[in-house]
C-alpha cells in the first residue's frame, strides 16, 4: 500500500499498511494471499509473451512502486525497472529492499515522484500500476489513465492491479482502524470523492465493477487485451486459474482485479 495522492482531498495514511494487515486477517484465506500474487505475476508474464514483448531487452515502469514487491519481481525479467514512488516512508523502504538484493540494485533506479507529475526521457513499453486507482477520486484517476497513455509507446502494455467489486456496480469504503478493530464503512461516491479526514488513521477504496473500469480506461484511449480476477474468499491457494476460465463466475469473486490493456 501507499500514499498516492495527487489533488485528493484525503492523503494515503496507512503507508505501514496497519489497516490492510488487520482487513486481511479477518479474511478466510490469509494463508492464500501470496499465492494469489504469485498468480497475477503469471497472468502478466503471459500476456507479455502473448503479444510479443523480449522483456530482458526492455526497460520497464513500476507507477507506485510501493516498498518495491512488484519491482523486485520485474527486475528478475526485464533489462531495467523504473521505480516511482511519491511517499519518503515508502521510498525508504523501497530503497532500503532494492540496496538489499544485489541483482535487483543494478537494474532498478528510483524516483521520487506522484505519477502526474513524473516525466522521463524515453516512453515505455511495459508499465504497471499496481493497487493505486482505488484510493483516488475519479477525477485522479482519470488524469493518472491520461498520463499513463502519454507515457506508454503504440501497442506497449499497460498492466493494472486494484480492487474488484464483485457486484455490477461500484463500492466505495472508508477504511480504518478503531479501538484495535478493522472497520469498513459503505459511502456514496460523492462522500467518497470529498471524503477528508485527517485525524484517525483511515483510507479510502474503491472497489470498481469490471465494466466501468474497462469504460475509463477505453475512453483514456487504452485497448482491453486480457482481465483476470484473483484474491478469491474463501477458496484455496491456486483457485484463480479455475475461476478465471469461467466469465459469470469470475464477475462473482475476487477481491482484486487485473486489467492488461494496449495504447491504440
Amino acid at each position: 500500500m501507499k500514499n498516492t495522492q495527487i489533488n485528493c482531498n484525503a492523503p494515503y495514511q496507512d503507508t505501514d499498511n496497519t489497516i490492510f494487515r488487520k482487513g486481511l486477517s479477518t479474511a478466510k484465506f490469509p494463508e492464500s494471499w501470496q499465492a494469489g500474487d504469485d498468480y497475477a505475476f503469471e497472468v502478466i508474464m503471459e500476456n507479455i509473451t502473448k503479444y510479443g514483448l523480449h522483456p530482458e531487452h526492455l526497460e520497464g515502469a513500476d507507477m507506485g512502486a510501493g516498498t518495491g514487491t512488484w519491482s523486485l519481481r520485474l527486475a528478475e525479467h526485464f533489462k531495467k525497472i523504473i521505480a516511482v514512488e511519491p511517499d519518503s516512508r515508502q521510498l525508504d523502504h523501497l530503497k532500503t529492499n532494492v540496496n538489499n538484493n544485489q541483482f535487483a540494485a543494478e537494474k532498478i533506479s528510483i524516483f521520487q515522484s506522484s505519477i502526474q507529475n513524473f516525466e522521463y526521457n524515453s516512453k515505455f513499453q511495459f508499465i504497471l500500476c499496481s493497487h493505486i486507482i482505488q484510493h483516488l477520486p475519479k477525477m485522479d484517476v482519470e488524469a493518472i489513465f491520461k498520463k499513463l497513455h502519454d507515457m506508454l509507446q503504440t501497442h506497449g502494455i499497460l498492466v493494472i492491479f486494484t480492487t474488484h467489486s464483485r457486484q455490477p456496480y461500484n463500492k466505495f469504503l472508508i477504511q480504518h482502524s478503531h479501538d484495535e478493530e478493522y472497520v469498513s464503512e459503505e459511502k456514496f461516491e460523492q462522500s467518497f470523492n470529498s471524503f477528508n479526514d485527517s485525524n484517525q488513521l483511515c483510507f479510502q477504496t474503491h472497489k470498481y465493477s469490471r465494466e466501468y473500469l474497462f469504460t475509463l480506461l477505453e475512453n483514456s484511449g487504452f485497448e482491453i487485451l486480457d482481465d483476470r480476477i484473483y484474491h478469491i474468499p474463501s477458496a484455496p491457494a491456486g483457485a484463480e486459474r479455475e475461476m478465471n476460465a469461467d466469465t459469470k463466475t469470475k464477475e462473482k469473486n475476487g477481491m482484486d482485479q487485473i486489467v492488461i490493456c494496449t495504447k491504440l
